[in-house]
């Protein structure tokens, strides 16, 4: 039984070396540029034991065909030439370890596989049960945090997770921002607001979330009814219900006026809509709206110039 095995061992070691020294003769054949296999964080090892498995680390992939795959493993001007075989059983995972599918492993790539070992006359096979990509150095994976930049010259953000970890967050024109219940724009996100959800494909070397959509927390609390004082720009209508245009703070707001809006002057007695103008002050008690935040629903208006 160990004469067996040792000549099954010694036969797949013949095996490997004859092909390893073969190498030259097919180097035409292999025009992609060798990758280090350190450069994506992978070591270059082969491991074969006399039971026929084998662990393989540093391969590159040159050419696939359906759910198989020809790799070598290169040392300087040498290499070794690999077919990995894999099939529904075989888990693929990404380089930091979530899974993915065979579908993402592409020329070039480095990966490592563990199987077993099948050697012929003019090739070396692994049928692999576990292969990882190093190069797929990115996931779709979804971040919270604290705003603490914001970049002046392009459209990122770094963000503070609850861990400490700090995140670049990435946007374009297509990523969706909404605040509440709302959409904003990228240059309304500021520092200290907090991004509930922030979901895309996260490179973990760069540590850059290249965002497709974000949720910003929004403060219930603005949308209770409170007091505001203003100047009226101009006013539609000379009945309830009615809106008007005021200059709050340094901002413009549309103020609804409904059919139940109470119209007071400064002694909170009731008075006609028709004596309200443009440039008189106004007291107003009201809600701003969850859908847009320059509408103010009143529920009472105030001209304190009458």
């Amino acid at each position: 039984m160990k004469t067996t095995v040792l000549s099954r061992f010694l036969a797949l070691i013949f095996s490997v070396f004859a092909l390893f020294l073969s190498a030259h003769t097919v180097l035409a054949v292999d025009t992609l540029t060798p990758i280090d296999p350190k450069s994506v964080g992978s070591t270059l090892e082969v491991h074969i034991t006399d039971d026929g498995k084998i662990v393989l680390h540093g391969a590159q992939i040159i050419q696939s065909a359906g759910t198989t795959f020809y790799a070598r493993s290169n040392w300087g001007g040498s290499y070794m030439r690999w077919v990995i075989r894999t099939d529904e059983n075989t888990k693929v995972t990404r380089r930091f370890g979530t899974e993915t599918t065979i579908a993402e492993i592409k020329p070039g790539d480095i990966v490592s596989a563990e199987g077993d070992f099948m050697a012929t006359s003019d090739s070396i096979s692994v049928v692999a049960k576990k292969v990882k990509d190093w190069s797929l150095a990115s996931d779709k994976v979804e971040f919270g945090g604290v705003v603490t930049t914001i970049a002046t010259s392009s459209t990122q953000f770094e963000i503070k997770t609850s861990a400490g970890n700090r995140i670049i967050i990435s946007t374009t024109p297509d990523t969706s921002i909404i605040k509440g219940v709302i959409g904003i724009g990228f240059s309304q996100i500021k520092v200290g607001d907090k991004i509930t959800n922030a979901t895309g494909v996260y490179n973990h070397v760069s540590k850059v979330l290249n965002a497709d959509a974000l949720r910003v927390y929004q403060d219930k609390s603005v949308f209770l009814p409170r007091n505001f004082e203003g100047t009226i720009v101009n006013i539609t209508g000379s009945s309830l219900p009615a809106t008007m245009t005021v200059m709050i703070g340094t901002k413009n707001y549309t103020v609804e006026l409904t059919d139940k809006t109470e119209v007071l002057n400064r002694k909170k007695v009731a008075v006609s809509l028709k004596r309200f103008f443009a440039d008189d002050s106004v007291r107003l008690y009201g809600a701003i709206k969850q859908d847009n935040l320059t509408t103010i629903t009143a529920e009472v208006v105030r001209n304190l110039d009458l």
